[in-house]
């Protein structure tokens, strides 16, 4: 059971030929099950399913780019001529003050129902999934934010790039 490495392509809700049907079966069965972690093929996003005494679970968890370990999210919203200017001190000041704030780069989300419908357990999935999205959309911006802060610190128009390049993301 759950023999699968993805779900589908999309996230939740998109799933690949035979899965749906078998999450299907697990839930109307009235048994215990665990799908286990699976993700999908072009989201950085991963469900697990899985029902005990306690009812059934559904947890989504959902990251994005890399900023601690790698400058991948920099490259996301930053210009190419910003790009250039990032140096290896701007980077660590800007991961110290991230470490300080709310950022994330992964979240997690659950919600437990009681003998839920297929239908039930598509919404909270849903459910897991917006709040994760936006969890990490707001640490997004606060990336943005953090990073044209220290990139133009002697930059009188300063709040201004900062307010433009985040109403660009918002």
């Amino acid at each position: 059971m759950f023999d699968f490495d993805n779900w589908g392509s999309w996230g939740v809700g998109d799933f690949y030929d035979g899965n749906e049907e078998e999450l299907k079966s697990a839930i109307e069965s009235g048994e215990p099950f665990d799908t286990g972690w699976h993700g999908f093929k072009k989201e950085i996003q991963s469900m697990r399913i899985h029902r005990d005494e306690n009812g059934v679970e559904i947890q989504v968890c959902a990251a994005m780019d890399d900023v601690f370990e790698q400058y991948d999210l920099f490259y996301d919203f930053l210009e190419d001529n910003e790009c250039d200017l990032l140096t290896d001190e701007m980077v660590e000041e800007i991961r110290d003050y991230l470490c300080m704030g709310d950022f994330v780069e992964e979240t997690e989300d659950s919600i437990t129902l009681q003998n839920p419908t297929f239908e039930d357990v598509m919404k909270a999935a849903s459910e897991c999934e917006s709040y994760c999205e936006e969890r990490l959309h707001d640490s997004f911006l606060e990336c943005i934010s953090t990073t044209l802060y220290i990139m133009y610190e002697d930059n009188l128009n300063r709040d201004e790039i900062i307010q433009k390049r985040i109403n660009k993301y918002k």
